[in-house]
């Protein structure tokens, strides 16, 4: 048989290469444009093109990924081929490529081997092909799920979700659409692809579309053509003139709670989408779905270790956060240093069981009186805190004029018929009117609590300094 070549070359090495394929007998082809090329590949000529280039970079590996659609075996030979341009070849079943220089049977040997085995190689390089395409697909897989888990923010890891999601099952663009509970609707949060930034921040109602049905049913879909699926809604294909032809929606879900809605939009490759990218996508949403539970979990666990375990109520490692962050950006609160007098008769007249009782009585107190811009603490024991953001510190005084009156008309541990009465004394400073720092704005307020405990108790005094 002819054994016919093309040498795409545009440099004197294409009259080396046409003396060494004369030697062996190779009917062959100079080639210089990329357009005479393209238009000379037939069914019948050539079996074998020798892509040459000084470098290869991107531009002419998309030409090689044209050639290659054709059929046709390329070599490749080069002064410079980068390990990403290598990779991406291998990647479309480039078999041999050479860096100059090299030794002549080298390339003849390449050149023999696609001859003496052209359809078999055809064919195993097809199936090559798909096993490295499987193989690159779960190591992204793997990565994205490894991603996925090295986070417990949820933002971060809807993000992560997103980094590789549309690139494993090969989508022409991806979207990750989050769920508005107050106005039950789905938000484009992330979206990946030609119009993206025409798509970021539309809303979408759960009755209209695909990703609709998936999100109000809570159920995976696959739709291969969306011309014949009656869900398929059209509006913002119409808005950004992208046509859609196959998509996969899967909601991700967490404690039966909807999250949003994960979307891959357009087989690149083989039309549209299949069975096996539905199920890689899932693995990618389940591995989302798990890691924001943990998120969930952590954060449970993180809010309980900031909290009291007797008055729920926040404790002294809150206190200190609360404290710093204030202070740290220069923000105005007063701070109330508040020490239940005579605390000590109720432990010793009734035991340490109504003690504790009490202390949680005293502390649903605090929380119902605080505003929104309020903190209530237990300092330790029978001391509680409570912090006011704001420039006034009357907005403290009014507290502790506040809860005093609260504590006169309440009578304590009633369900046990005991009835006591309890009085406070209470100390107040305030950063930055009087506290220039964190260890003043306690030590200004405990001194105030002090200065009313040694006097008569049952009242409230504001720092002055004396």
């Amino acid at each position: 048989m002819n054994k016919k070549i093309i040498i795409f070359s545009k440099n004197d090495y294409q009259y080396t290469l046409s003396l060494l394929l004369s030697k062996h007998g190779y009917d062959y082809k100079s080639i210089e444009k990329k357009d005479k090329l393209l238009k000379s590949i037939s069914p019948e000529f050539p079996e074998v093109i020798i892509f040459e280039k000084e470098r290869i970079n991107q531009k002419e590996l998309e030409l090689i990924k044209q050639i290659k659609k054709q059929n046709v075996s390329v070599i490749v030979i080069s002064d410079q081929i980068s390990v990403d341009i290598l990779r991406k070849m291998m990647k479309i079943g480039i078999r041999y490529y050479f860096n100059r220089p090299f030794e002549e049977d080298k390339l003849i040997s390449a050149i023999e081997g696609y001859f003496e085995s052209q359809f078999s190689f055809q064919e195993s390089s097809y199936l090559v092909q798909k096993l490295k395409d499987k193989i690159y697909k779960f190591k992204l897989l793997n990565q994205t799920a490894k991603m996925i888990n090295s986070t417990l923010n949820i933002d971060e890891i809807l993000k992560k979700l997103m980094t590789n999601m549309g690139e494993i099952v090969d989508a022409e663009a991806w979207s990750l659409l989050t769920y508005d509970k107050e106005k039950d609707k789905l938000v484009f949060k992330y979206v990946v692809g030609e119009k993206a930034n025409q798509l970021k921040g539309k809303e979408m109602k759960l009755d209209k579309g695909i990703v609709g049905w998936a999100a109000r049913n809570r159920e995976s879909v696959l739709v291969e053509n969306v011309e014949k699926d009656e869900r398929f809604y059209k509006y913002f294909d119409k808005k950004t003139n992208f046509q859609t032809k196959s998509v996969i929606c899967i909601p991700i879900i967490y404690r039966d709670e909807l999250l949003g809605v994960a979307e891959v939009v357009n087989k690149k490759s083989e039309g549209h989408f299949n069975h096996e990218d539905l199920n890689i996508m899932e693995i990618l949403v389940e591995n989302a779905a798990i890691a924001i539970k943990n998120s969930y979990l952590l954060e449970k666990v993180y809010q309980i270790s900031l909290k009291d375990h007797l008055t729920d109520l926040y404790n002294f490692r809150k206190l200190n956060q609360i404290i710093n962050k204030y202070i740290g950006n220069n923000t105005s609160f007063s701070l109330i240093f508040m020490d239940i007098d005579d605390f000590k008769d109720i432990n010793d007249n009734y035991g340490h069981q109504y003690g504790s009782k009490t202390l949680i009585e005293f502390g649903d107190i605090i929380s119902d009186i605080l505003s929104k811009e309020g903190y209530g603490f237990r300092y330790g024991g029978d001391e509680f805190i409570v912090i006011i953001k704001g420039d006034k510190i009357k907005d403290a005084t009014d507290f502790a004029k506040t809860i005093a009156q609260k504590l006169k008309n309440h009578k304590f541990l009633k369900e046990d018929n005991i009835n006591t009465l309890l009085t406070l004394s209470i100390g107040i400073s305030h950063f930055p009117n009087l506290a220039k720092n964190k260890r003043e704005v306690l030590t200004q307020a405990d001194k105030a609590m002090y200065k009313i405990k040694k006097n008569k108790k049952n009242g409230f005094h504001v720092f002055s300094g004396n």
